[in-house]
């Protein structure tokens, strides 16, 4: 899934959304646009609700996002408030 999210901070703004399947649960990272990798925790999908966590600059975020077809809206709840963001499906990340 590639994302925007323009109102987050500089560096954080894009990127790619990556899930999984690992040891029958489902896992991800976010890969930032200058390279940062970030691990998921607690990932879960109910009724097209997708749900996880992240640790940016050591604050822990808390994402939940709906999908629809080939894209998904959602937020993400950061100390500053929730910053929204747009991700749309793509076959491999590039």
């Amino acid at each position: 899934w590639k994302f925007e999210s323009p109102y987050a901070p500089y560096g954080y703004e894009k990127g790619v959304i990556v899930i999984h399947e690992k040891d029958d649960a489902l896992a991800g990272e976010i890969k930032f646009a200058d390279g940062t990798k970030v691990p998921f925790k607690d990932v879960k999908i109910e009724e097209n609700v997708l749900k996880f966590e992240i640790t940016v600059d050591y604050y822990a975020i808390a994402i939940k996002a709906t999908i629809e077809g080939n894209n998904m809206k959602g937020t993400a709840a950061t100390p500053e408030g929730d910053l929204p963001f747009e991700a749309t499906k793509v076959e491999k990340a590039e």
